[in-house]
């Protein structure tokens, strides 16, 4: 980490559709034991962000029976049309800006 000292604010973990992951997988557990050796390294600027609909928190716990306890759960409802277009748009935008992709756009008509 040292080689990033300066460049990174800090890392955020974004899982998505969590409870999709199987048995097998142990989410969890392997989040459980990923923040505690996060936190034994006394790492302070990380985040997990975990998505998924409302059984994610469920499973979570079967996995680990404290593992559901990293988390602050906010209930997020649908976007907005508005909201939509903003969310996947400004990040192609800053991407553009930043690299020049040039975009494709489609035309229905």
């Amino acid at each position: 980490m040292d080689r990033l000292s300066g460049s990174i604010d800090g890392i955020v973990l974004s899982i998505d559709e969590a409870d999709q992951a199987t048995e097998a997988t142990q989410l969890g557990a392997f989040l459980k034991l990923l923040c505690e050796s996060i936190e034994r390294q006394n790492c302070s600027r990380f985040a997990l962000a975990v998505a998924g609909n409302t059984s994610v928190i469920r499973q979570l716990n079967d996995d680990h029976p404290s593992a559901a306890r990293l988390f602050t759960r906010l209930p997020l409802g649908p976007l907005t049309d508005k909201a939509t277009l903003v969310a996947t748009m400004v990040p192609v935008d800053v991407a553009d800006d930043r690299v020049q992709l040039g975009r494709t756009t489609c035309n229905n008509g």
